[in-house]
């Protein structure tokens, strides 16, 4: 690898799927919010603190990677990096608009969906917001309610792979920007040298970004 090359690279970076451009599964366009964090990150000088933590030559595992899905499908493997942020939706079923045709039930992967003899009952639980449900009702018995994201934090490959774990199951995007700042100062408080989010969370526990986050006042109570 060019040594210059390694210099000049970024400290961060803010990767999107192609929700925007022609995927059909997509719940939401994420150009608008992550454009917004690509600023955030630049105001908060992240660039600058990676390079304290690895050093000027910043290898691409060095790399804080905020990764936007726009479905929980997550073709763009947010699963594995610094921050994932997923685009989900909630649903609800008007029941009188209803023709029992089972396509919704037949459609969805989690089965979630469930006739119970009389209505079509959502199990919430099990629902991960991919919205099949919505597209496929000849009726539109059933919609979204509002359409937001699911925060994953501390992904990674490498020696230790380990899979990001989940921040917040459901935000509106006017709140995720305050989220990614909040876990931008977790990990700028508590990453030693050389370490990256996934170490951190990995060494301290899930539990520690939970409490970090509600001191800056940032729980799901009030956001999600």
């Amino acid at each position: 690898m060019d040594n210059q090359k390694i210099a000049s690279r970024k400290g961060f970076s803010v990767v999107q799927c192609k929700a925007a451009d022609f995927c059909t599964r997509a719940v939401k366009n994420t150009d608008h919010v992550a454009q917004q964090i690509e600023n955030l990150l630049e105001d908060i000088h992240l660039d600058q603190l990676i390079r304290q933590k690895f050093g000027d030559k910043i290898a691409k595992h060095h790399v804080f990677e905020i990764v936007f899905s726009g479905c929980p499908n997550g073709c763009s493997k947010p699963q594995i990096n610094d921050i994932g942020i997923m685009a989900k939706a909630t649903v609800d079923v008007d029941c009188s608009q209803c023709i029992a045709c089972m396509k919704c039930v037949t459609k969805c992967k989690e089965n979630a969906l469930v006739w119970d003899g009389e209505q079509i009952l959502i199990a919430y639980e099990q629902c991960i917001g991919c919205g099949d449900c919505v597209a496929i009702c000849p009726t539109n018995a059933i919609s979204k309610v509002q359409v937001g994201y699911r925060i994953i934090a501390g992904g990674r490959l490498g020696r230790h792979p380990q899979l990001a774990l989940e921040i917040f199951p459901f935000v509106t995007e006017e709140h995720v920007m305050s989220i990614v700042e909040g876990l931008v100062e977790y990990f700028q408080q508590y990453a030693e040298k050389d370490e990256r989010l996934a170490d951190v969370i990995a060494r301290l526990g899930v539990q520690s970004v939970h409490e970090y986050l509600q001191k800056l006042g940032i729980t799901g109570n009030n956001i999600s």
